[in-house]
């Protein structure tokens, strides 16, 4: 009949949706689990409302909201038990889709603050991504993120062992770490791909991928030549 012909036709749309989806997700599966058996080094600022710092997690989720325009504050104090001042954090961030929503740009500052402000990392990053849609219910994202990072360190709030005047440390003397660099800027690159999946029911699934530090910039502050990896 006319209604049992609908009814296989519409069951033979999805299940193919479903196997490309299948298949695609494969694919995915197979590239994380490589990426995880590399090794991976460094940590870089994180927030516990890790929803709310997209650029962070994947350069490709810029413009993957609903509405025009997406502005994002965040804020961390951690470790508040052990000390007053030990790591504060700051998060301002932005995107728009531009172009019939065919690309999105971004931008964000993050301000990192250790112990009371001896160490100061801050980050000013900007975003390029664009999306690919494959079907009514499957889209693939990319996005590429450049970086300018500053890191400053407040030598006059340090203290070290060759300091230790019998059992006291005397700021007077002299500490002998006098290579140490007291700011230190770089220029990096991070990019992401990402495949959004929303199913008949109306639910969202993401997944993806994303490699930060691509340039492995130079980070330390003394003459030890040291990089993110």
């Amino acid at each position: 009949t006319e209604k049992t012909e609908k009814f296989n036709s519409v069951f033979l749309r999805h299940f193919l949706n479903s196997f490309s989806v299948v298949i695609v997700f494969k694919y995915f599966f197979f590239i994380i689990f490589f990426c995880i058996a590399l090794n991976l080094y460094a940590q870089d600022a994180h927030f516990s409302q890790f929803n709310n710092t997209p650029f962070i997690i994947n350069p490709a989720l810029c413009g993957d909201y609903v509405g025009n325009g997406r502005l994002l504050l965040n804020y961390r104090d951690q470790w508040r038990s052990v000390a007053a001042n030990t790591f504060k954090s700051y998060s301002f961030a932005g995107d728009a889709s531009i172009f019939k929503n065919k690309l999105a740009i971004g931008f964000s500052v993050v301000k990192d603050n250790v112990a009371s402000g001896n160490f100061q990392n801050t980050q000013i990053n900007f975003v390029l991504a664009t999306k690919v849609r494959i079907n009514d219910n499957n889209t693939i994202r990319a996005g590429l993120q450049g970086t300018w990072a500053q890191s400053i360190l407040d030598k006059t709030k340090l203290t070290w062992n060759s300091q230790f005047d019998s059992d006291i440390i005397n700021p007077i003397v002299n500490s002998g770490e006098d290579n140490l660099h007291a700011d230190n800027h770089y220029f990096d690159i991070a990019a992401g791909m990402a495949l959004a999946h929303t199913s008949y029911s109306k639910n969202k699934y993401l997944i993806g991928f994303s490699a930060y530090h691509l340039t492995k910039p130079e980070y330390g502050f003394s003459n030890t030549n040291q990089r993110i990896e």
